[in-house]
């Protein structure tokens, strides 16, 4: 370091090489030679040495991440990353954890990163990696990248995030956001309810009386047009202010008020909604009210269903794209 700080760069250089043959595990010498390799354009060299440091230092990733973090931006680097990723080391893994919750880090960039890498080779590493990047995705409202990320987990339905059916309940863990989400505490929430023999699911909705929330959502990538949302809904608890009903947000170019809503007891035979143009993205929300008495509500929604309303076609995905364009108000 000495040699260094007086220019004498050619010596400074065969110190720390031999400094990094005597002792792999000091991580300032693997910081010096990743400077080293970088400053000669080396790209298999650097990421040998960050390799290296963070194997065997626990210091270097607080070091070397949030330079990391910017490189994979470019997809020399990404590239070269491959090998590591597919090692099985546990620094790739710590890493992509490490951006997903840095200011710092283009998301496009990380999600190419996971695809072009394949992630982690640890199947049960890879599925929790994917389902937290999508929840940070979903809160950044990087939707386009959500979807490309969405599309790589293994068993998706392609109509995921254009059906709304109880069946993606079973697999809401791996689906993150696009899947039916459910809200249980001890104030309002829903459960799964199935039947082993005829495999129908179906949810049970409470909420405490004085209480009114969001007990269950999903997103949507609804393209414009009609459709209509059918189901059924039971309640044991009628009336005293008692409610359930539909809430279809626009989260996409703007939040906006929910555009459509229904209360479910006056809706159970269908009602009709109207995606606008500028709508790309939508989350359809079910809101539980337990009304003003004393006992709260108590009801099951099931058999949800959502059909084009214009002449039946198939729902196709509609890709997020950007744009100031106004959300129509619907119906």
């Amino acid at each position: 370091m000495a040699a260094g700080l007086q220019n004498n760069e050619a010596r400074a250089e065969a110190l720390m090489a031999k400094a990094a043959g005597l002792s792999r595990r000091d991580v300032l010498t693997q910081v010096f030679l990743v400077e080293i390799a970088a400053k000669n354009d080396d790209l298999k060299g650097a990421l040998a040495h960050y390799d290296t440091a963070l194997r065997t230092s626990s210091s270097a990733p607080q070091i070397l991440y949030p330079r990391l973090v910017k490189a994979i931006e470019d997809p020399r680097i990404r590239d070269a990353l491959k090998p590591y990723f597919k090692s099985g080391a546990a620094w790739p893994v710590s890493f992509v954890n490490f951006a997903k919750d840095s200011a710092d880090a283009d998301m496009g960039s990380l999600v190419d990163l996971l695809l072009e890498s394949g992630g982690s080779p640890d199947p049960q590493a890879h599925r929790e990696q994917t389902e937290a990047l999508l929840w940070v995705l979903f809160h950044q409202r990087k939707y386009a990248d959500l979807d490309r990320l969405l599309r790589s987990v293994p068993g998706v339905p392609a109509n995921l995030l254009t059906q709304v059916g109880l069946e993606s309940l079973e697999r809401r863990g791996s689906f993150g956001p696009a899947a039916w989400q459910l809200l249980d505490d001890a104030e309002a929430g829903a459960n799964v309810v199935r039947d082993d023999n005829t495999k129908h699911t179906s949810l049970a909705i409470y909420a405490n009386a004085g209480t009114t929330r969001p007990i269950a959502q999903k997103l949507l990538f609804l393209a414009p047009g009609r459709y209509r949302l059918s189901f059924k809904v039971a309640s044991t608890t009628p009336g005293e202010g008692r409610s359930v009903g539909w809430w279809l947000r626009c989260m996409e170019p703007v939040v906006a008020q929910p555009l459509w809503r229904l209360d479910a007891a006056r809706g159970g035979k269908g009602s009709d909604i109207v995606i606008g143009a500028g709508c790309r993205v939508q989350l359809l929300q079910l809101q539980a009210s337990g009304g003003g008495g004393q006992t709260g509500l108590e009801a099951e929604i099931s058999d949800v269903v959502l059909t084009s309303a214009s002449g039946g076609k198939t729902l196709t995905s509609s890709k997020p794209e950007t744009g100031p364009k106004a959300v129509d108000s619907g119906e």
